[in-house]
């Protein structure tokens, strides 16, 4: 549940009033289980067909860790498939490489369904030697006393491969998007109506505007965070002509008080498909002083 992310950052407050070392496994924390790239693979694989495709990576393992699975979803046209297993791996490093065909079989598709713009996103479970479990992304656990949910946060940290900017540094959730053969954009189709929902499944009704005064700088109106909580102020991104990638750096969004974190902020980094459709796909990132709250894919879908 990309919504729950955000307990990595009170999980430590919480540990100790909790019981059941099973659901929380955050013992030893400095010697926690992991599996991450030391080099990952770009965010944006671009092609010029789709069966030219190839994405490739290492993993490697630091800590105690006894298996690793690994999960994938597509993002087709803005629909997510299932999630299939990849497979467990328990020898490491591990080299993989998946090509459009590969990719399509994985998820259940034809791989004429894949196109421009479309996405895969990949969920690493590590079981460490000890039996602690460390998620990708938390699952959610009902309580049996049938109070709120319980969920099974990630696992914690070991300072050489984990920061708060970059979780895990990618190796246990991290995809890619098919970039568009080289082209240029225009201006006049990144304006207008769009429902975006950020990586907590919040969706928005926002207006994007071209800046009057600054060249490819373009505004956001209408945001919502997880949880509903409105997004006061404007925030921005700008598009880089040649590569046809949009950032937008770290900015306050208004809201003083999230859930007791002070001074919200968002930050984005898309790629633009011309050749495909209007749809923005990309990937927020929540900050907060210190710290990330998660981060997860996030688009802009034209509003019809």
């Amino acid at each position: 549940m990309k919504k729950i992310l955000f307990i990595l950052s009170i999980a430590v407050l919480t540990f100790f009033s909790c019981t059941d070392e099973d659901l929380i496994p955050l013992k030893n924390l400095d010697k926690a289980a992991f599996v991450h790239f030391e080099d990952a693979p770009d965010a944006t694989i671009g092609t010029n067909t789709i069966a030219e495709l190839v994405y490739a990576g290492e993993l490697v393992a630091k800590g105690p860790v006894a298996s690793y699975t690994l999960e994938v979803y597509g993002t087709l046209s803005g629909t997510n498939t299932d999630t299939s297993v990849v497979e467990t791996y328990t020898s490491f490093p591990i080299n993989f490489s998946f090509t459009a065909q590969d990719l399509a079989t994985l998820v259940g598709v034809d791989v004429t369904d894949i196109n421009f713009g479309d996405g895969f996103t990949f969920l690493g479970t590590i079981t460490a030697e000890d039996g602690s479990i460390y998620y990708g992304e938390a699952p959610e656990v009902d309580d049996v006393d049938d109070g709120p949910d319980i969920y099974i946060p990630n696992g914690s940290t070991n300072e050489e491969v984990y920061d708060l900017t970059n979780g895990y540094k990618q190796g246990m959730f991290f995809g890619f998007l098919i970039g568009c053969p080289s082209e240029s954009y225009d201006p006049a189709n990144i304006i207008g109506d769009y429902v975006y929902t950020d990586h907590y499944g919040t969706p928005s009704n926002v207006t994007i505007t071209a800046d009057p005064a600054i060249a490819d700088r373009y505004w956001v109106e209408g945001m919502y965070s997880g949880w509903g909580y409105p997004i006061p102020n404007l925030v921005y991104f700008e598009v880089d002509p040649e590569t046809l990638i949009m950032t937008a750096p770290a900015q306050e969004v208004g809201v003083p008080d999230f859930f007791g974190f002070p001074n919200l902020m968002w930050q984005y980094e898309a790629q633009l498909f011309p050749c495909a459709t209007r749809q923005i796909d990309g990937v927020e990132d929540m900050l907060i002083t210190g710290g990330s709250l998660g981060s997860g894919y996030s688009p802009f879908v034209p509003a019809k």
